[in-house]
Formats: C-alpha cells, sequence, structure tokens
C-alpha cells in the first residue's frame, strides 16, 4: 500500500512480518529491494528465497525473483542476484525488472563474489576453478552482460573513475597473505591488459589515489 506523510511524499508500507531481513533502496532511489521468506515462480513452483521489486514512489511491485542475495549497482540501473546453491546468477534491467543475463558459476556452492566499477559500467565476478581451486575474476559489460575477459586472480579492485582494473593474487604463507603477488593492471571497459606491476615476483601492496590518476605501491626492498 502506498500513503503520503508531511508534505505528500510518498510512503511503501510492507505488511510481511520479515525477521532479520531488511529491504534496501536502489541508489538512485527508484526501486525498493526487500527479502521474503519464500516465492511462488511464475511457474508455479516453491522457492525457500525470494527477493521483491517495488517501483517508487507509487510501490508498484515489478518482480520477484529466487535470490539469497543482491547487489545494486552503483547508478542504480541493474541488480545482480544470486541463491546459494544454484550454478548461476542473473543481471536484472532496473526500473522495469527485466532479465538480462545468467551469468554461469564453476562451484556453486561457493560463497558468490562479484562487485560493480564505481561507474556502474563493468561487473567482475569471482569464480573458484574445480579441479585447480584456483580463484578467476571474469569481467562482463553493464548493463548488456557481454562478457569481456577472464583474468587470473584471488582479487582485484577497480580504480575510483572505474577505468582501470587492479589484480593480485594473494601470499600462501601467514606472514604474506596480507601482501599481492602477480599484480597486473587492465584498460576498461574492454578488459586490455595494461602491464604488470611486479615483475620480479616480489610481494607488494598497492593503492589508488581518489581520483584514479596514481596507483602507489609499497613493499619489502
Amino acid at each position: 500500500d502506498v500513503s503520503t506523510i508531511g508534505s505528500g511524499m510518498p510512503l511503501l508500507q510492507h505488511n510481511n512480518m520479515l525477521k532479520g531481513i531488511h529491504p534496501e533502496f536502489s541508489p538512485d532511489g527508484v526501486i525498493l529491494g526487500t527479502f521474503v521468506g519464500s516465492s511462488t515462480t511464475g511457474e508455479g513452483s516453491y522457492s525457500p528465497n525470494g527477493y521483491r521489486l517495488y517501483r517508487l514512489p507509487e510501490g508498484e511491485h515489478i518482480q520477484t525473483i529466487r535470490a539469497s542475495w543482491t547487489q545494486f549497482s552503483p547508478d542504480g540501473k541493474v541488480l545482480l542476484s544470486w541463491n546459494y546453491g544454484d550454478d548461476e546468477a542473473h543481471l536484472w534491467l532496473l526500473p522495469q525488472g527485466d532479465h538480462i543475463k545468467e551469468i554461469k558459476l564453476w562451484t556453486p556452492h561457493s560463497p558468490f563474489r562479484a562487485q560493480f566499477s564505481p561507474d556502474g559500467k563493468v561487473l567482475a565476478t569471482v569464480n573458484r576453478h574445480m579441479e585447480s581451486e584456483k580463484l578467476y575474476t571474469e569481467l562482463w559489460l553493464i548493463p548488456c552482460g557481454e562478457f569481456i575477459t577472464t583474468v587470473r586472480a584471488d582479487d582485484s579492485q577497480f580504480s575510483p573513475d572505474g577505468r582501470v582494473l587492479l589484480s593480485w593474487n594473494y601470499g600462501r604463507y601467514p606472514y604474506t597473505h596480507h601482501l599481492r603477488r602477480d599484480v597486473h593492471l587492465w584498460l576498461l571497459p574492454g578488459g586490455e591488459h595494461i602491464r604488470e606491476i611486479n615483475p620480479n615476483d616480489k610481494w607488494i601492496n598497492s593503492l589508488f589515489s581518489p581520483d584514479g590518476k596514481v596507483l602507489a605501491t609499497f613493499g619489502p626492498d
């Protein structure tokens, strides 16, 4: 239901009791998403997890998706969803709620990791190879969901302007677990390799400047 308060601003009232499940607004304030305890899809099948999307300010229910984890893009135009145990994640176009793309996962029961670039133009998802157990980062163009490239990396970080991806592998010993090796820079949104930061295989750490124009690296001599 929708009611108005004070200056006439619409207020969406959610009448379901949701224990420990928190609603969230899209960054642009156009969509309200809420997790629900159960969901029935269009085919009539029952799902133990659901995520409902409401268009604001009217409070119109536009979509219910099977999901236990979601993330909005920084501009609020795309929603990424995943349901624990599924072997795919999904991209949804907002505010319409249309399905964009299915992203296949290599190991569905591993914790799903993903991040949007600050400008919302690229999505990075992390997959674990089932045989080698190594982590790989896959890049996707947003909002169309087109695959860009795969990077062998334990982790990655976008520059503040979203134009560069920094990727690295972590140390395998307690005294190096916080340092980075095999550090590479990738140009976005195309995914072209720019350069390797530490070709001598030294352990380093790194930090982007707030404007994304400078990368500082530091580590042992």
